[in-house]
């Protein structure tokens, strides 16, 4: 049997409400019903039932014993309660017992505990994703550092070069090599198998002498064969 009972403040608006001797025995039933399935004398007592008596009901509400049997059959009357009687005792039950002493606060309670969980969850998510994402921007700020110290390692490895190779050649050799990738971890002459800084200078050079070599080339052939058109008279 729980502690405690409740009473909705909709009995306001019973019936029998304004009847003392009604509302103080329909009171001491609600007491003393069993909030949960239990066992007397090997009989089931189920939840909104209990085993008393007309004279035990007159004992606690100081009523007498005529009149408790009168408020029993008012009540019985009204389907507010059942009442099986043996040589022995009285089991009373309680119609309807849930909407006086619903479950709906242990859902509630229930609701607010999940509700509860469900916030501190969202919470922690959002923690955990606003972490996430501080850790992820300090990590791509801390590459993007990496990145630009070596670029700028990787433009002075060619100083040595200046004398050898024109400067334009050599901003544009460093511009192509540093460019990153998409993760910005690395740079693109950092993802080749191998380097030799020498080496590739060499074949850069030499492909932008091809280069010019064959687009010199290309415009001597055409300017050969354009023939410049004569204004005049035809004859």
């Amino acid at each position: 049997m729980a502690s405690y009972i409740k009473l909705h403040r909709k009995l306001l608006n019973w019936g029998w409400f304004n009847k003392p001797e009604i509302l103080s025995v329909f009171i001491y039933c609600l007491i003393r019903a069993n909030y949960e399935d239990g066992e007397y004398q090997g009989h089931k007592i189920l939840r909104g039932q209990f085993i008393t008596s007309p004279d035990k009901i007159a004992q606690a509400t100081g009523l007498t014993y005529q009149c408790v049997r009168t408020v029993l059959t008012k009540l019985i009357s009204t389907n507010e309660i059942n009442k099986q009687t043996t040589n022995k005792y009285t089991i009373i039950t309680i119609c309807n017992y849930d909407s006086y002493q619903g479950l709906e606060f242990e859902t509630n309670k229930q609701n607010e505990n999940k509700l509860t969980n469900n916030q501190q969850t969202t919470n922690k998510q959002l923690t955990t994703s606003k972490n996430n994402k501080e850790v992820k921007e300090e990590k791509n700020k801390e590459n993007a550092n990496k990145l630009a110290a070596r670029s700028t390692e990787f433009q002075k490895s060619l100083i040595p070069f200046v004398g050898t190779y024109k400067n334009e050649m050599l901003r544009k050799f460093a511009d192509y090599w540093t460019e990153s990738n998409p993760s910005k971890t690395k740079m693109k002459f950092e993802l080749e198998k191998t380097w030799d800084t020498t080496k590739r200078l060499k074949k850069w050079a030499d492909n932008e002498t091809k280069f010019t070599k064959t687009t010199n080339e290309t415009a001597t052939e055409q300017t050969a064969g354009y023939k410049p058109i004569k204004f005049g008279t035809d004859k």
